[in-house]
């Protein structure tokens, strides 16, 4: 038998409430196995404190109490689904407003550092077309260009170090 399924029945096995196949099982794995026999311990253990206390007696109508006290809680769940949006609506709105400036405004900011780099970009392509002997040598220009756009990137993420302005 599998710890896990025994741990399951120990209570059950504490209490004589298995079968005799299933009792015997669970001896024989408790036998066996040192972690289950210190659970099964340990559940003995705390039957025996709880037991030197004596049974409390539930005093009368008490069921109907909490049956009734059950029932108006739900009553006033019911009602406050309405009162619950009005107090939730303004707390969430003021999170989604929040959320919707910063994505947008980080779309904004995005958009302008791509104009900046967008715009060095055909400038240094401009310039070095400008200095082509040869304006068809297309391999060479397209090795030039991968290259400024890996440093034209960085010069546009950090113009002071380079010392642009």
């Amino acid at each position: 038998m599998e710890c896990k399924l025994v741990l399951k029945k120990l209570k059950a096995f504490h209490d004589g409430e298995l079968s005799s196949n299933e009792q015997a099982s669970v001896q024989e794995h408790l036998r066996r196995c040192n972690r289950c026999q210190a659970e099964f311990t340990a559940l003995t253990r705390l039957w025996d404190v709880l037991g030197i206390y004596p049974e409390a007696e539930v005093p009368q109508g008490f069921s109907r109490r909490v049956v009734a006290h059950l029932e108006a809680y739900e009553k006033r769940q019911k009602t406050a689904g309405l009162r619950h949006f009005v107090q939730w609506w303004p707390e969430q709105s003021l999170r989604w407003a929040t959320v919707g400036i910063l994505f947008f405004g980080g779309l904004l900011i995005g958009g302008s550092v791509f104009e900046l780099w967008s715009k060095r970009m055909d400038q240094q392509l401009a310039a070095y077309y400008a200095r082509l002997e040869d304006p068809y040598e297309f391999e060479s220009a397209y090795r030039y260009v991968e290259q400024s756009l890996i440093e034209g990137y960085w010069k546009v993420l950090s113009p002071a170090e380079n010392g642009d302005t």
